[in-house]
């Protein structure tokens, strides 16, 4: 037997996620706490996955200080050929093979880029 919750429309799933953060009223609900919570909703089924997925992967390096190169790995992984080749022409050589295509298109979801986060996420 499936809940009420689990049978919602994506776009009102969507309107209460991004509500999570909008009427955060308690100031001990870090954004930690809120991360925290949407990577809950991400496991519930498919459809609060991919309303909760696109919040995440909005502004990630927000999230993480220092050391976590494993999203640039991610966002790598979501280049198509044309980002390839143009990175190789540059210089910047990147085995293909090493990078399997994720679920999901995470390069697009990104809205915000904090350029000295990034930095510090990749430790440069």
């Amino acid at each position: 037997m499936s809940s009420v919750a689990s049978k919602l429309p994506l776009d009102v799933l969507r309107i209460i996620f991004t509500s999570i953060r909008k009427f955060n009223k308690n100031p001990n609900n870090d954004d930690y706490t809120i991360r925290r919570t949407l990577h809950s909703c991400i496991l519930v089924n498919r459809s609060w996955c991919r309303a909760a997925i696109p919040l995440l992967w909005r502004n990630p390096f927000y999230y993480f200080k220092s050391g976590n190169a494993k999203l640039i790995d991610t966002y790598i992984s979501c280049f198509g050929y044309e980002e390839y080749e143009y990175l190789e022409e540059e210089g910047l050589v990147l085995h293909r093979t090493s990078y399997a295509r994720p679920t999901f298109d995470y390069a697009s979801m990104l809205k915000r880029l904090d350029y000295d986060r990034f930095c510090q996420s990749v430790d440069v």
